[in-house]
């Protein structure tokens, strides 16, 4: 909630400037929800990246000798973070 009031205080001019030219209220909360949504997709895909480098890193480099368990990265891995992070921006999206 607060990172959305702080990007619409930032931007009130540019946000100024769509309302005059026509667009509506409603149009407008759908602008600044659209661009939180694309930037949140574009953050898992990131930290998707970052996250795979970084697993692959440690299991090289770090193998545990006494733990047993599998170093393979699931698809189920990516859809459970991707799920909740998606869950995490429509609660806050609502609670605006």
């Amino acid at each position: 909630m607060k990172k959305s009031n702080i990007n619409v205080e930032e931007r009130i001019r540019e946000l100024s400037t769509i309302k005059v030219l026509g667009f509506f209220d409603q149009e407008t909360t759908l602008y600044i929800y659209r661009e939180t949504i694309i930037l949140s997709i574009i953050g898992i895909l990131c930290g998707y990246l970052a996250g795979i480098g970084l697993h692959t890193f440690i299991i090289t480099s770090l193998p545990p000798d006494n733990a047993m368990f599998d170093p393979a990265m699931k698809i189920s891995n990516f859809l459970y973070s991707g799920n909740c992070i998606i869950l995490c921006v429509r609660m806050n999206s609502s609670l605006n």
